[in-house]
C-alpha cells in the first residue's frame, strides 16, 4: 500500500509501508524475454521526458494484430503484458501518461473521452496493483465521468487533479523499475511511498 501520513510526533519512527502485491507464485523472468524487458524498461523511463518515445513504447507493449499458430505459446494471448504483472502494471502507467499528456493539448469537447481513458486505466491498474489509492482515484473519476456537465471535467477544474495524477503515475513506474532492477528481476511486491513526493497525501 502507499505510505500516506506520517506517524504523531511521539518520537517513535513511523511504521514502515505495507507492501501491496502485484503476483501470486512468482517465477523468474523467462531468459528469452529478458532482452525486451530491458528495452521496455528503457522506453519507459524515457517517455517520462520525451513523447517521441511514447511511439516505440506502444509498439512494444501493444500485442501482435497477425493471428498466430496453433498451440504457439508465444501468441498475442501470451504476450509480455498478459504474462507478467509487471509488465502490465508498466503498460497501464503508460497509457495513463499518454492520456493525461493529451488532456493538456486536446479541445474541450475531447476531454471526456480522454478521461474516460484515464478511469479505465486507473481502474485497470488497481486490480493488477491492488493499492486502495488507485481504487479511490478511479471512483473519483468515474463520479466525474457521470456529470452530465463537462463543466465538471473543465481543465480549469480538474488541473490539480491532472497534474497529480501524474505525479502519481510517475512515482509509480519509479519503485516498480527500481524493484524490479529494471524489469530484470521479479517484485513480487511493490511499496509505494507517495509520502512528501505527492502533495496532497
Amino acid at each position: 500500500m502507499a505510505e500516506r501520513s506520517s506517524a504523531p510526533h511521539t518520537g517513535e519512527a513511523p511504521p514502515p509501508p505495507h507492501p501491496t502485491h502485484i503476483g501470486g507464485d512468482i517465477e523468474s523472468f523467462r531468459p528469452a524475454d529478458l532482452p525486451l524487458l530491458s528495452f521496455i524498461a528503457l522506453g519507459a523511463a524515457q517517455c517520462v521526458s520525451s513523447r517521441s518515445a511514447e511511439i516505440v513504447l506502444d509498439a512494444v507493449l501493444s500485442p501482435p494484430s497477425a493471428p498466430s499458430a496453433p498451440g504457439d505459446s508465444d501468441s498475442d494471448a501470451e504476450n509480455l503484458v498478459s504474462r507478467y504483472p509487471e509488465v502490465r502494471v508498466v503498460f497501464h502507467l503508460h497509457c495513463l501518461r499518454c492520456a493525461l499528456r493529451d488532456l493538456q493539448e486536446c479541445p474541450a469537447h475531447a476531454r471526456r473521452t480522454f478521461f474516460s481513458i484515464v478511469q479505465e486505466h486507473v481502474a485497470a491498474l488497481a486490480t493488477v496493483l491492488p493499492d486502495p489509492l488507485f481504487t479511490a482515484i478511479a471512483a473519483v473519476l468515474e463520479g466525474l465521468l457521470a456529470s452530465v456537465s463537462d463543466d465538471s471535467l473543465a481543465k480549469g477544474h480538474c488541473h490539480v487533479l491532472e497534474v497529480q495524477l501524474m505525479k502519481i503515475v510517475e512515482a509509480t513506474q519509479l519503485e516498480l523499475l527500481c524493484a524490479t532492477k529494471q524489469l530484470r528481476v521479479r517484485a513480487g511486491e511493490l511499496t509505494l511511498r507517495f509520502h512528501h513526493s505527492i502533495p496532497y497525501l
